[in-house]
């Protein structure tokens, strides 16, 4: 959905030199960057739940000591200890519409990046460290209708 291109066109004219590369290229640019900035479609104790590719690249920049950042809407941030179902394999024919039955296609549009990976979960009410950010989502409290859309760990 080009959510990232729209963030660093408003990066850009509020100044910020930002960089667009695709997820590809990252690999081999990897130590040409200052930062990682991603998006999050949810927060949970489990980690950054975001599109796929997402884990790859915090653990690359992990690897290289270059900070993480995550931008997010607070109302991402999922109550303890609540988890979204993300390993759900889409319809293959987005992919290819083959029938060969020895063709597996595998279609995931999230993962979960790690919260140890993560620098800091920035957001409208303020910047999160990991362990700030485990004592908030303890405070939150779940509308019982929404539990059903939710995994609820241990």
């Amino acid at each position: 959905m080009n959510e990232g291109i729209a963030l660093s066109k408003y990066l850009a004219r509020e100044s910020i030199p930002t960089t667009v590369m695709t997820d590809a290229s990252l690999f081999s640019n990897i130590s040409n960057v200052d930062m990682v900035i991603v998006g999050s479609d949810a927060i949970s104790k489990n980690g950054i739940i975001n599109k796929i590719g997402t884990k790859v690249i915090t653990q690359l920049a992990s690897d290289y000591d270059i900070p993480v950042y995550v931008l997010s809407l607070i109302e991402k941030i999922l109550p303890f200890p609540y988890d979204v179902k993300i390993n759900q394999n889409k319809n293959p024919d987005e992919i290819t519409n083959s029938t060969n039955s020895r063709l597996h296609i595998s279609n995931y549009y999230f993962d979960t990046s790690p919260l140890n990976l993560i620098s800091a979960i920035i957001t409208q009410e303020g910047m999160f460290s990991s362990t700030e950010l485990i004592s908030y989502m303890k405070s939150l409290h779940l509308h019982p209708e929404m539990e059903q859309f939710l995994i609820r760990d241990k």
